[in-house]
């Protein structure tokens, strides 16, 4: 079903480091490789993931380790969510007049997936961004820079799905530009030329930096990117403030210091609250939730109710059902045309106004000619 973002799902965005997308890299496939490939959607896509699962879902980062402990159900979903935005993307590349499959560079992509080292940059997994290759020279009509045969050097001046530009050279330093320039240069929005981007300390008008740097919002220079939080057991806190989903800390609220946060399972004595000691685990992916089911004042970690049972604090599973307050029980998510108080609607549907409608479908990619 549709739901609003939730905390969760903002925490993901923070995910850096993954490998290029099959199809989103630079440069040209080499054509080397024994064998030759027919692209199969289903199978790359289940490589991918597999390899993802392996390097990033199994070793998260420091900054997100306690976020795959504590959520693994949302992490789950991801994986099938991607699966199906995977396969639509490599058959649009397919499909993709301006873009030519290099069987070669799949062969050697699919093979090195399951084993490759996650961090190997020199090795074939390197392949996997060289799958699909631009074919429109300069001056060709193109909707994205992939498109552009030379993507180092090019770019496309449309870079829209909806919209026909065509494959120009990059400007270099001090040349005319609109919005594109070489690497290492910024297109200043006074000058209309290619500029090297400022570096620390300083002023950053065009909003970008080199190498790591930001642009600081408040004083309009580059600074170094904000370092992750750097809490630590016993560091005095107020409320939600030691970054539990990035620390793995709670403040405890007796102490007002640190603490380190228990993931409970089922069953499991847990707190009540968003940064908690004891936390009860997959509660922001609606599996679970920390409830006093007795009224005792002890709260446990418990299933949320599915289809068909009485609600558990207004609340059901949220894979499952939603809660029907005027009957306290866990309904199936608003079909078509039906209305959706709750922002909530089944598969394949979007609240709007109120009322569930079908999904938009996406615009079918444009030809733009050569």
């Amino acid at each position: 079903m549709k739901t609003r973002t939730s905390q969760l799902a903002a925490a993901v965005i923070l995910v850096v480091g993954c490998p290029i997308l099959p199809g989103e890299g630079e440069g040209e496939g080499e054509g080397e490789g024994e064998g030759e490939g027919e692209l199969d959607t289903g199978v790359l896509a289940d490589a991918w993931l597999e390899f993802l699962d392996r390097c990033f879902f199994a070793n998260p980062s420091d900054s997100l380790g306690f976020l795959f402990e504590a959520e693994p159900a949302f992490f789950a979903q991801i994986l099938g969510f991607d699966r199906d935005d995977l396969i639509a993307q490599l058959e649009a590349n397919q499909q993709n007049p301006a873009l030519d499959f290099d069987p070669a560079a799949y062969v050697r992509c699919l093979a090195a997936l399951p084993t490759a080292a996650c961090d190997d940059e020199e090795s074939d997994l390197q392949y996997c961004a060289r799958m699909f290759v631009g074919n429109r020279a300069v001056g060709e009509g193109c909707t994205a820079d992939i498109e552009c045969a030379d993507a180092e050097q090019t770019y496309c001046s449309g870079d829209a799905a909806d919209v026909c530009g065509s494959c120009a050279i990059r400007p270099g330093a001090n040349e005319a530009c609109v919005d594109e320039c070489a690497d290492g240069l910024v297109c200043s929005g006074t000058a209309e030329r290619c500029v090297p981007l400022p570096g620390d300390g300083e002023p950053c008008p065009d909003g970008e930096c080199a190498d790591d740097l930001r642009c600081d919002d408040v004083s309009a220079t580059c600074v170094p990117p904000d370092a992750p939080p750097s809490f630590a057991v016993g560091d005095p806190c107020v409320d939600d403030s030691c970054e539990m989903l990035e620390t793995g800390l709670a403040c405890e609220l007796t102490t007002h210091t640190c603490a380190e946060v228990t993931v409970v399972q089922p069953g499991e004595d847990c707190d009540e609250g968003f940064e908690v000691a004891r936390y009860c685990v997959n509660r922001l992916a609606g599996v679970n939730t920390c409830v006093d089911v007795d009224g005792d004042g002890t709260f446990t970690c418990t299933p949320l109710p599915g289809l068909g049972a009485s609600c558990l604090d207004g609340r059901c599973a949220r894979a499952e059902a939603t809660c029907d307050d005027a009957t306290d029980q866990c309904v199936a998510w608003p079909g078509l045309g039906e209305p959706c108080p709750d922002y909530g609607c089944a598969d394949g549907l979007d609240c709007n106004a109120g009322v569930c409608e079908e999904a938009p479908a996406d615009a079918p990619p444009i030809s733009c000619g050569a």
